[in-house]
């Protein structure tokens, strides 16, 4: 296990510097070459599904790369194998006695990245950037999770409770100063459950609510001007319009204004009228969806290459069988977790259900395990808590 902290504190580098992609193969290669020279892989039987997306990603992504490109090709073959990665490179853990490193690792650095965050977003300001000031990271969700529903064997909030409180105000008010749906609403996912799962304890709850109210309010009033506001709250409105994809005849302020539905309504028009071998496995890795000239509003390459829709991206790169896979394997990973500490009264079963709950959540509204933000986020914490065994 004294193996793998400091190699989880390079996550916290690779977050911050937005780095995934070279940092996830450095740690690989740092893990099993230099590390650990007599590495035997391991994997449960249920990972055999991430090989299946892989297979027909990477076959068909070979018969059609003078198409899609190498390089695309590439960076998709990454993206997939990602959970397979961090599963090599997390899954040491050996006993229940780990949790607080795990813990504490995972608060510390998703506590400096909020810091980070709200800085980098406070100095934007002072050079006079108003948009996109505050780079969204999903990352700092975890401080708040753990900070509420922190296993009782970690006693570092205890210890550090001025420290812990300001990793948990700093966090908040960066989620709201993000300006991120799909962050915000992972949080609201997750006070929801904390609040039926204690709802004996009023009082708790509405502090923690009081709390949040008055982040709110000093927001609103003292950093984000009234436009600003104002324009959020008119896309918090319009997001279930941008869920909807039914529209057949879409104008070019349709699009603009709801342009994840477009995405949705382009990907559905393309699956049901491709051919038969294509919808069951797949235009392969490196794809990417036609949308016409308007490719240009989001893109300088001439389709989308990753959509905010983990689950359509999976079909349209993969098929219908990796769709089918990804979801049974999520399942199965679920299943495996639960059922391995069912009764242990130490394992934080709510902290890992929020993972895997928030997981689902941001493969619709992004690209969930196969996206490195979303899988550096909760897919580390489930391996690791998934990894440890039960102490005799």
């Amino acid at each position: 296990m004294k193996i793998a902290f400091p190699i989880l504190w390079i996550v916290l580098f690779a977050i911050l510097s937005n780095s995934y992609r070279p940092i996830l193969l450095i740690i690989l290669c740092l893990y099993i070459l230099l590390i650990r020279r007599n590495y035997k892989l391991h994997l449960p039987k249920y990972y055999f599904f991430i090989v299946v997306i892989c297979c027909c990603g990477v076959l068909l992504g070979i018969v059609n790369i003078s198409k899609n490109g190498i390089f695309d090709f590439l960076k998709d073959c990454i993206s997939f194998l990602s959970p397979l990665i961090l599963w090599i490179c997390f899954s040491n853990i050996k006993t229940l006695s780990d949790i607080n490193n795990i813990c504490t690792c995972l608060f510390v650095s998703s506590g400096l990245v909020g810091i980070y965050t709200l800085l980098a977003g406070l100095a934007n300001i002072s050079n006079g950037i108003t948009y996109y000031t505050f780079e969204p990271n999903i990352y700092i969700v975890i401080c708040v999770i753990l900070y509420l529903s922190a296993p009782k064997e970690w006693v570092w909030i205890d210890k550090h409770r001025a420290l812990s409180s300001l990793f948990m105000i700093t966090c908040c008010s960066t989620i709201f100063l993000t300006l991120s749906r799909t962050i915000l609403l992972c949080l609201s996912v997750f006070l929801i459950v904390y609040a039926i799962k204690n709802i004996g304890n009023f009082i708790k709850i509405t502090k923690y609510l009081i709390l949040l109210c008055i982040i709110m309010i000093i927001i609103s009033t003292l950093i984000l001007s009234e436009s600003t506001v104002s324009a959020f709250v008119d896309k918090i409105l319009n997001s279930i319009n941008e869920i909807s994809f039914d529209n057949n005849i879409w104008t070019q302020e349709d699009i603009v204004t709801n342009w994840r539905g477009y995405e949705r309504y382009r990907a559905i028009d393309t699956f049901t009228n491709t051919n038969t071998l294509d919808a069951l496995f797949g235009n392969g890795f490196g794809y990417k969806l036609d949308v016409g000239q308007y490719a240009s509003l989001v893109t300088d390459e001439s389709g989308l290459f990753y959509l905010h829709d983990g689950y359509m991206n999976t079909m349209l790169k993969c098929g219908l069988l990796g769709l089918f896979s990804y979801v049974l394997f999520y399942a199965l990973n679920i299943k495996n977790v639960f059922s391995k500490y069912i009764n242990s009264k130490q394992y934080s079963k709510y902290f890992i259900l929020c993972c895997f709950v928030l997981l689902a959540i941001t493969t619709l509204f992004i690209q969930g395990l196969f996206v490195y933000s979303a899988s550096f986020t909760f897919w580390i914490p489930i391996i690791l808590f998934s990894s440890i065994k039960e102490e005799k």
